[in-house]
């Protein structure tokens, strides 16, 4: 992918949780997923853990039980001073993803996250650069959308329309979003991994696979050292 596609995709993706961030956050006070949950009830307590991407801070509901040393990063500023306020005893920072902190880590979370990453060589740098802030025993918590079994006419639609204009790599998607519900659409911008994708990628990043699982709307991973 080209450096100029790349940046332009990033900035899709900034500005538009810049621009939902309050819609964003209020859609996260939901019940949270029995999934994420299960993948929570991983973590011991007074391990380190590390919320990368973490919005809103709705991990934390998942942690409730727990006594766990908790970071938390976001890029979007808006996003972290909701978090902030909402759990005004853990730290949370605005920071990008070539600002990780440096740890390490008994566990880090990437929910819903690294499908915003555009370009294979920059998800693949982020992932190495997670590995290098994980403890020797430590593991990585990853979900990504499942729009290939979720939207997969949305899949196909992006490439090709695309494919002779600002050529973007397949399963890159664009679509129109409606903020708060109204008529003003933004932009976003999701990456649709394939299964084989994901577990090409993390392998490569240095990863072992202890769990993947699929399901309508989400793949999960549970990643340790290879």
């Amino acid at each position: 992918m080209k450096e100029k596609t790349k940046k332009k995709l990033e900035n899709i993706v900034k500005n538009s949780y810049s621009q939902t961030a309050h819609e964003f956050s209020l859609s996260r006070e939901k019940e949270i997923w029995p999934k994420l949950k299960e993948m929570a009830n991983l973590v011991e307590n007074n391990k380190k853990v590390l919320d990368l991407g973490c919005g809103s801070g709705r991990l934390l509901k998942a942690f409730k039980e727990k006594k766990i040393d908790y970071l938390a990063c976001d890029q979007e500023e808006k996003l972290i001073n909701i978090a902030q306020k909402n759990w005004p005893n853990h730290k949370f920072i605005v920071s990008n993803l070539d600002e990780i902190p440096s740890g390490p880590f008994d566990y880090i979370f990437l929910i819903a996250v690294i499908h915003h990453i555009p370009s294979r060589k920059k998800r693949l740098e982020v992932l190495e650069s997670l590995r290098k802030k994980l403890n020797d025993e430590g593991k990585i918590i990853i979900s990504v959308w499942n729009l290939r079994k979720s939207r997969p006419k949305l899949v196909l639609k992006t490439y090709f329309k695309h494919l002779f204009k600002e050529p973007l790599e397949f399963g890159d998607v664009l679509f129109p979003w409606r903020k708060n519900h109204g008529q003003e659409l933004i932009t976003r911008y999701y990456h649709a991994f394939s299964k084989k994708e994901l577990k090409n990628l993390v392998k490569k990043a240095g990863f072992k696979i202890e769990k993947i699982e699929e399901d309508k709307y989400n793949i999960w991973l549970v990643l340790n050292k290879d």
